[in-house]
């Protein structure tokens, strides 16, 4: 009788002892494990604004101008500001597209950074069609009270660019 509880408890002693490393093995397995994997990430190509030109400025008065962000990515894209861009135009930004007088000059303009607390989200190209949102931007542009009576009728052109 001895003999069988001994025995019982060798076997008993065996069958835990193979649990545990049958079960370590399979955790170093999972845990080290092999394989391979890939991902892959697109560039995100930029947000390009288009602004229409705004007349009817007048010294010292202020105009909406209208734009429109056009996005050519597949996921939307998001921005915070929109600020001018100085590279383009005559006079660090601006320019004079419709004027009977040369003597009007854009650099009697400024433009008032316009920010978005929660930001403009622009909509993913889909099925070939970019992805586009208008945005109105009241008050943007003002023309200085010391502009020459050459500007009158003028038609404005303001360049603009997303800022994060």
């Amino acid at each position: 009788m001895i003999r069988r509880i001994c025995s019982a408890v060798g076997m008993a002693l065996l069958v835990a002892v193979l649990s545990l490393a049958t079960a370590g093995a399979s955790f170093a397995f999972w845990r080290i494990g092999s394989g391979s994997g890939s991902a892959s990430s697109s560039t995100t190509m930029p947000i390009t604004l288009s602004v229409a030109p705004v007349s009817g400025l007048y010294p010292g008065s202020t105009a909406t101008i209208q734009v429109t962000a056009t996005n050519p990515n597949t996921s939307p894209v998001r921005f915070g500001s929109i600020v001018l861009d100085k590279s383009q135009g005559m006079n660090g930004g601006y320019s004079v597209t419709a004027v009977a007088d040369a003597s009007c000059y854009a650099t009697r303009l400024s433009y008032t950074t316009q920010s978005n607390q929660s930001g403009w989200t622009v909509p993913p190209a889909s099925g070939g069609v970019l992805g586009t949102l208008t945005i109105t931007l009241p008050a943007a542009l003002s023309l200085s009270t010391d502009t020459h009576d050459a500007c009158q009728g003028a038609q404005f052109q303001a360049y603009l660019k997303v800022a994060p």
